[in-house]
């Protein structure tokens, strides 16, 4: 009888130790996994288009990388209420052959993003803009996965996100950050930004590759000076134009990008 239960116990320890480990081997095994994200993104522009998303995390790092790639324009503008233009304006794109991508280090409380105004590619730094969400009562469904609402207003923008808590990462495409979950929608309440979640797979690792030497380094706060000041810039296209054509673009002061005003504006801008 001793012996029995000598074994019993010996068992039970045995299976105790086997589960430990094992669970510490699943548990290091999920740390170390990445995650790549496949986004759609509508840009109800100038030249309504859809381009494609990919943002990688790192969980071990809590670290994510956030590709911008592809560029389709949508003939029916209707499908994201794009209303008719009839002036003839000159279109002025600038389309980059670099890498575009938004770099988020929370180890570092840094930023990175790319931008391309006129001829020169930028990698503009800045630190991690804290987003103050407002958690709603509101779940739906997408893909199979219940998410929960949540809101902000983001330099001039308010948004609305769909997030989950399924995948307990605070990141999500372009900047946004700091909700509980994994956002898989997000808007603004115009409809002229919208990234929508198409896939979702674990990898082994994500590496970030990127040529710092292909960009000129810039602040955030020196950039903004750079591409809404720059009177010399808005001078030089006029002289170039033909007449009785206009120029599509901001006027001095006027703002029709994502981020229409920032941190250091509010107090003279209000």
């Amino acid at each position: 009888m001793k012996q029995l239960i000598y074994i019993t116990t010996f068992m039970k320890n045995f299976l105790l130790y086997i589960f430990t480990i094992s669970s510490f081997i699943f548990l290091n095994a999920q740390n170390t996994k990445a995650f790549v994200v496949n986004y759609d993104i509508y840009l109800n522009s100038d030249i309504p288009n859809i381009q494609n998303g990919k943002l990688l995390i790192n969980s071990s790092k809590s670290e994510s990388f956030f590709i911008i790639s592809g560029f389709k324009r949508i003939n029916d503008v209707n499908d994201i209420n794009k209303n008719a233009e009839d002036n003839a304006d000159l279109r002025i794109q600038m389309k980059s052959n670099k890498l575009r991508f938004v770099h988020v280090k929370p180890e570092t409380d840094s930023l990175f993003s790319t931008s391309k105004y006129f001829s020169n590619n930028y990698l503009i730094s800045e630190s991690i803009p804290k987003i103050d969400w407002v958690l709603l009562d509101e779940e739906k469904n997408i893909d199979g996965f219940v998410v929960a609402k949540a809101s902000a207003t983001f330099r001039g923008r308010k948004y609305y996100a769909w997030y989950s808590t399924t995948y307990p990462l605070s990141f999500g495409p372009w900047k946004f950050n700091g909700l509980p979950g994994l956002i898989f929608e997000v808007y603004d309440e115009t409809n002229t930004y919208r990234w929508i979640i198409k896939s979702i797979k674990k990898e082994n690792d994500v590496p970030f590759n990127y040529n710092i030497n292909e960009y000129n380094k810039i602040s955030l706060k020196k950039y903004v000076e750079v591409k809404y000041n720059d009177d010399e810039i808005t001078t030089f296209l006029k002289a170039k134009l033909p007449r009785g054509v206009k120029i599509s673009s901001e006027e001095k002061g006027q703002r029709n990008d994502i981020e229409l005003i920032y941190e250091w504006e509010n107090n003279t801008k209000k």
